[in-house]
């Protein structure tokens, strides 16, 4: 997330479906798999981890005093709809298609 007056990062966010070392480990047929710094960060759908990731930013931002007023972001309207139900603020989504 950058901030559009400063143009500085205010907070990011990592979502990994797959870890490179637990993959390997199970492609040679090695049960359990050795202990790491697993990457494996989110089981759920792709489609969810933007509004998921949005959330958190917007929530770690606040609590750091700064509050996250809008964003911008494609014309998928689940992330617009996550925001609604989980960040206790308005937060206005705009598109990023140029007209």
């Amino acid at each position: 997330m950058v901030g559009t007056k400063t143009g500085k990062v205010l907070a990011y966010a990592v979502r990994s479906k797959t870890c490179r070392v637990c993959s390997q480990h199970k492609k040679k047929g090695n049960d359990p798999c050795k202990l790491h710094d697993c990457r494996k960060k989110w089981s759920g759908s792709a489609k969810a981890m933007e509004p998921d990731m949005v959330t958190e930013m917007i929530i770690v931002t606040a609590k750091k005093g700064v509050k996250v007023t809008g964003i911008v972001g494609d014309d998928d309207t689940t992330t617009a709809a996550i925001l609604k139900t989980n960040v206790p603020h308005m937060v206005e989504k705009t598109s990023d298609k140029i007209m």
